[in-house]
């Protein structure tokens, strides 16, 4: 039975609510997640109170500071916990890949009728729905398509949350630890294949492997080299732990993450995304690579190009100018 009344902290007293809808598993992979969850932690340090509803399953997650996740079999349940709490802001990050657009437009439609203000996170298909606002997660380099129904459109990377970024990362002239990580999606065989590669060319550095799944992995790779990581649920948590110089990633929300530390980065491509390959290479924020082979031809040759990598990193820190409390004031402006 569904506890339809949510506890709010008494240290709150001006009662300020924001809610979260957002799913994650191995097919979409855990990037809608991370990014609500940095979204909401810069909610939480204005006064509010932070709940995260999701279909998927909690029982894997660890406990993230003071966002209330709570576990729904259907939207119909969030709508009725917003509806008898009174909740005036929902954060709705729900589109992918695998969503239909005839689904979607209904299921905003439910939460619209009970009068709840929806912000949109990210808006990549064209629904056309009145939206309080768009916030698009990424640098204000890429296109998308507008929605002539929405005024405000936010966009850039003001939802991370480094605090102090300088002093967790340990600054070096050279690549020592390289972290590979292709997200939180099943893409074990196209791992198994990037570090075939990396073996073959004999590379002395240590390499810290991510995953959601350790099982294969001692099997697989035997090198002294080579370490094996539990998925960590952000980078500032992995620089932390493992203070890595470069990394090797997929098409997903890290890259903008490792962007915005300063960490140069190789993005290799399972599918070709010319949108992505375009911006990545011309603003140089990292390398990037379409197939296998190009890797296999360039990688040593790059962490072993100081004036390079030095050149990246300094690049990349203007995208970490920015206030990132204001994030919050500009999303919540026209919340009555």
């Amino acid at each position: 039975m569904v506890r339809y009344k949510i506890k709010i902290s008494k240290e709150n007293k001006k009662n300020k609510i924001v809610c979260f809808r957002v799913d994650w598993n191995s097919k979409i992979g855990y990037g809608h997640y991370k990014r609500c969850l940095a979204l909401a932690n810069l909610f939480i340090l204005e006064g509010y109170n932070v709940f995260l509803f999701t279909k998927s399953n909690i029982n894997e997650l660890k406990k993230e500071g003071r966002v209330n996740i709570l576990k729904i079999k259907s939207d119909t349940e969030a709508i009725k916990i917003i509806k008898k709490n009174k909740i005036k802001l929902i954060i709705m990050d729900i589109e992918h890949p695998y969503q239909s657009i005839l689904k979607l437009r209904c299921i905003y439609k439910e939460y619209k009728n009970i009068g709840v203000a929806i912000i949109c996170w990210d808006s990549i298909f064209k629904t056309n729905f009145p939206f309080q606002a768009i916030y698009r997660p990424y640098p204000n380099l890429i296109k998308f398509p507008n929605n002539p129904k929405v005024k405000r459109v936010i966009s850039g990377l003001k939802y991370l949350y480094f605090e102090n970024v300088s002093k967790i990362r340990k600054k070096t002239n050279s690549v020592k630890n390289i972290l590979v990580t292709l997200g939180a999606a099943d893409r074990t065989v196209f791992l198994i294949k990037i570090m075939n590669i990396i073996s073959r060319q004999n590379i002395k550095l240590k390499f810290h492997i991510v995953l959601k799944d350790l099982k294969f992995s001692k099997k697989k790779f035997k090198r002294n080299n080579i370490y094996f990581h539990k998925f960590f649920s952000n980078i500032r948590v992995a620089l932390k732990t493992l203070n890595f110089d470069f990394a090797i990633i997929s098409d997903g929300m890290t890259k903008y993450e490792l962007a915005y530390a300063g960490i140069p980065s190789l993005v290799v491509l399972e599918k070709k995304n010319k949108r992505i390959k375009n911006i990545w290479t011309k603003k140089n924020f990292g390398f990037l690579f379409s197939n296998l082979k190009n890797f296999e031809k360039n990688f040593k040759a790059i962490i072993e190009n100081k004036k390079l990598l030095n050149k990246l990193s300094k690049n990349m820190f203007f995208l970490n100018r920015n206030n990132n409390k204001n994030i919050v004031k500009k999303l919540v402006r026209d919340i009555k």
